[in-house]
């Protein structure tokens, strides 16, 4: 485990673009959470006199550090509480995948039998099908939601670490120990 972060610290330390992205990623994610409290204009306020304004750097009133879109609402606002939304959805998917997945491989593997083949079955038949057709046929039935959303990218990503965890599982069950 020591090995995998000393090639990452060297990865880092070693790399311009890894530490330029890291920055954005870390500025972004900061951003993202202190987006209530940051002096920003409304994200959805229209202002069609303010309308495809170039960026301005002036303080105060006026200031659209990033310019307007086509209503004049403020580009750096919209990007700041956007990223808050697709941050949720991602964390909430990948956390959902992680324990779906994870459980699913872990349990299916340790008792192996008809537990084992029908889950496998389930990853397989899940896997066999493209996710934006699972997408708009789930959205279909239960409707345009945030949560729907989640779960659908959650679920339809955890088959991967299933089948991950299921080969790690064998893997150990062979094992002398």
């Amino acid at each position: 485990m020591q090995r995998e972060f000393y090639k990452m610290g060297r990865l880092i330390r070693g790399n311009v673009l890894v530490q330029i992205s890291l920055f954005i990623v870390a500025a972004m994610l900061v951003l993202a959470v202190t987006a209530p409290i940051l002096p920003l204009q409304d994200p959805t306020e229209q202002d069609l006199m303010a309308a495809l304004l170039p960026p301005t750097f002036s303080w105060g009133e006026s200031a659209h550090f990033l310019g307007t879109d086509y209503l004049g609402r403020d580009l750096l606002s919209r990007i700041v509480w956007g990223s808050r939304i697709s941050l949720l959805v991602g964390f909430s998917a990948v956390a959902i995948a992680l324990f779906v997945g994870v459980t699913a491989g872990l349990v299916s593997t340790y008792y192996g039998g008809a537990l084992e083949e029908s889950v496998m079955r389930v990853v397989d038949v899940v896997l066999s099908v493209p996710q934006v057709l699972i997408a708009i046929a789930v959205l279909a039935l239960f409707g345009q939601s945030l949560v729907v959303l989640i779960l659908v990218l959650g679920l339809r990503t955890s088959v991967w670490y299933a089948r991950t965890i299921r080969s790690r599982v064998l893997s150990v069950k062979q094992e002398q120990y």
